[in-house]
């Protein structure tokens, strides 16, 4: 990976490295109605509430969590990532393979499926029964091309493993969550 590949992906590595260990960042953030962000979300018929986001010139993400959980211990999580990129200089699979490449080697029963692919979205799916000491954790991932960039929406649990009477349901609401350019 070249120097400007790795200076596009180092917001995008740390936020998807601290999801796959467990430990959401915590920072002093401004409310939901000064990033863009919507104060809720509906996914699997449950709202979600608008917990956390940071940015930096290039990507921004955007966490929501179940009411009375916050992001820095949650059951369950839907996050928003955007990662400008305006002239599509990267392509998802080469940020599928920087994404995987971040879990750690202890991940223990890690898997990575991708559920369906083409040049301009993806699904997919990884799990593990702990890494690096956190949790058992699932994710279920929507990532697609949009004008300005790439977005990506996905929804993860530590309680709940990923249950196939509802990945059906799941993947319709990731693919219809708004993928607009954040402020």
């Amino acid at each position: 990976m070249n120097k400007q590949d790795l200076a596009v992906f180092v917001f995008f590595t740390v936020v998807t490295s601290s999801l796959a260990i467990g430990d959401t960042p915590v920072a002093a953030q401004p409310g939901a109605e000064q990033t863009g962000a919507k104060d809720s979300i509906t996914v699997l018929g449950k709202t979600w509430q608008f917990g956390y986001t940071a940015k930096d010139e290039q990507q921004q993400i955007m966490e929501y969590v179940l009411p009375g959980e916050v992001v820095e211990k949650w059951s369950a999580l839907v996050s928003r990532v955007f990662i400008h990129d305006p002239e599509a200089r990267y392509n998802i699979k080469k940020v599928l393979n920087i994404q995987r490449s971040l879990f750690p080697p202890d991940c223990i029963n890690f898997t990575w499926t991708v559920i369906r692919q083409t040049k301009t979205e993806v699904l997919y799916t990884w799990q593990h029964d702990s890494c690096d000491q956190s949790p058992a954790e699932a994710e279920r991932a929507f990532m697609r091309r949009v004008p300005g960039g790439l977005c990506r929406w996905s929804y993860a649990t530590r309680v709940d493993p990923l249950n196939t009477k509802n990945l059906e349901q799941l993947d319709a609401d990731l693919a219809n969550l708004p993928c607009d350019q954040p402020n």
